[in-house]
């Protein structure tokens, strides 16, 4: 705690290099410039660029951040919860410098300058004691390129219903909000029970009914829920959950679906006579589609399903029927031999950044998270470690965790499909079918 601390009451006796004390009113006035609520344009992170819609959608509520006492808050779009991140600055200087403390006690160093209507903050990671010397981030360095837009009064106005008091919302407001709970709840009603996959569209190729039901769902069967999507694996007979969140007002109407990795895929839907029309990204960075369809080249899926009105009994036995189950006494064997190899270090690297994840003999594990992502390092840290406990049996590798850095990560499982598993790679598959290959660390 004292480490956060320290760099605050800095703040008010801060010398600059040459030993010139900074004026305590031009100091109030340089926080009063930043104090406010600022919206996201763009971050360029090591050379890649992040646009305001994907910073909105994943990273900042709103896309937005609110400068206040010493402080830079972002509040998640997933969970609600607020990331907050001690900053302290010298105007002084030119170009102007600014320091950032993220929550486990690193210095992002930087300097800023206002461009225009637009706040243009450089920063260095805190591995580095150099500062950077303007405002770039090319392809290969370490250093983050935020650019913010002030948001004024009157365009925070037409965001937010304001009433004559302010804890108290206008009988406009109220009935607004009514108006749309009452269409979420519709919407969730519409897609709530029983649908049949007709056919799939995965980036162009078509998947009929039979295939879905031999590769993707058992009798190509989905149920939906208010929060979440089921269907059973015809390999595993494993029920695998997906959390959905849907909003209606859009249009076309907007559904994410939340995968086993821990993945937000952006979708669309909408329903055509007895029919529902869901047309997602495969990848959670890919942008959200606007038409239904999925042509090849596009990384898109186009599900077609049909609401089950009733149960016919050819499909309930085609439900519960199970093949023979092979001699447990072998089965039990090789899963051990299989088990046994998946013991011990490994990693891999997707859109998040990488994953290294340790198998420890006694069935604990330990899973290290480095993330790419610039917002995520500033107001995260670079890495989340998380432990837990693991297992594995019918082709399938399944992790709890137990305790973590995160907290909205503990109690959470993660279930992988093992397609294959050697003495330096393992390949592992998503509900989509998507392959992870992880390496063995030495």
């Amino acid at each position: 705690m004292l480490k956060l601390l320290l760099p605050i009451l800095l703040c008010a006796i801060s010398d600059g290099d040459d030993g010139a004390k900074l004026s305590g009113n031009d100091l109030l006035r340089a926080h009063e410039m930043l104090a406010g609520s600022w919206e996201f344009v763009s971050i360029t992170d090591r050379g890649e660029k992040l646009g305001s819609g994907l910073l909105g959608e994943r990273f900042a509520q709103d896309g937005r951040l609110t400068v206040a006492d010493h402080q830079m808050v972002i509040v998640s779009p997933e969970t609600g919860d607020k990331r907050t991140a001690t900053f302290r600055i010298d105007p002084s200087k030119n170009p102007r410098q600014i320091d950032l403390f993220t929550r486990d006690d690193r210095i992002f160093r930087g300097i800023y300058k206002f461009d225009d209507e637009d706040l243009v903050v450089c920063l260095q990671p805190g591995d580095r004691i150099d500062r950077p010397d303007d405002f770039t981030s090319p392809d290969g360095s370490d250093r983050i390129l935020i650019r913010l837009k002030t948001i004024t009064r009157k365009a925070i106005g037409d965001r937010i219903s304001t009433s004559k008091s302010a804890n108290e919302p206008s009988a406009a407001a109220v009935q607004s909000q009514g108006s749309r709970e009452a269409a979420l709840r519709r919407a969730h009603e519409l897609l709530a029970g029983s649908w049949d996959i007709v056919s799939i569209v995965d980036d162009g190729s078509k998947l009929g009914t039979a295939l879905v039901k031999s590769k993707f769902a058992e009798s190509s069967r989905v149920q939906i829920g208010t929060r979440a999507l089921a269907y059973v694996s015809p390999e595993s007979g494993e029920r695998r959950i997906s959390a959905i969140r849907i909003d209606p007002s859009k249009t076309p109407s907007e559904i994410n679906l939340t995968t086993h990795f821990d993945e937000v895929l952006k979708g669309i839907y909408a329903f055509n006579d007895d029919e529902l029309l869901i047309c997602l990204a495969k990848r959670e960075d890919d942008e959200r589609p606007t038409k239904f369809e999925a042509p090849a080249g596009s990384d898109d899926a186009l599900f077609r399903l049909k609401m089950v009105r009733s149960e016919s009994p050819e499909r309930v036995t085609e439900t519960t029927a199970r093949k023979p189950a092979p001699p447990a006494e072998p089965v039990a064997q090789k899963e051990k031999q299989i088990k046994e190899k998946i013991g011990g270090g490994w990693s891999y690297t997707d859109n998040k950044g990488n994953l290294t994840l340790v198998f420890r003999p006694d069935g604990t594990f330990t899973a290290t998270r480095t993330w790419r992502s610039g917002l995520k390092r500033l107001f995260e840290g670079d890495t989340t470690t998380s432990y837990g406990r693991w297992g594995y049996g019918g082709g399938r590798l399944d992790a709890y965790v137990t305790s973590t850095m995160d907290p909205h990560l503990v109690g959470r499982s993660y279930h992988f499909r093992l397609q294959s598993v050697g003495d330096n790679t393992m390949v592992l598959a998503n509900s989509f079918g998507e392959l992870r290959t992880a390496r063995r660390l030495e």
